[in-house]
């Protein structure tokens, strides 16, 4: 479980033909992971969102967690199609 000393961290990796999460604490390392379909922003932005979202929630799942974990979580995302500031 995470606790504000150690938050739990989150890290994403989006791209055309699917995506992966994880989540962990620094502590405690990586305690879940889940694939998902696609994240490229630049073709579909709106399925981008909803993939994101489940499968960190999955990742969430998968580590025990549960959803209210995310409030205080930080985020590291990287996603094909984001190419400027404004993407």
């Amino acid at each position: 479980m995470s606790d504000s000393s150690h938050p739990l961290t989150i890290g994403f990796d989006g791209g055309g033909t699917g995506c992966r999460a994880a989540v962990g604490t620094l502590p405690q390392g990586i305690l879940g992971i889940a694939q998902g379909g696609s994240a490229n922003s630049a073709t579909n932005p709106d399925l981008t969102i909803r993939n994101i979202v489940s499968t960190i929630d999955a990742a969430v799942v998968k580590a025990g967690l549960k959803a209210d974990t995310l409030d205080q979580s930080i985020a590291h995302l990287g996603l094909a199609g984001v190419m400027t500031p404004e993407d």
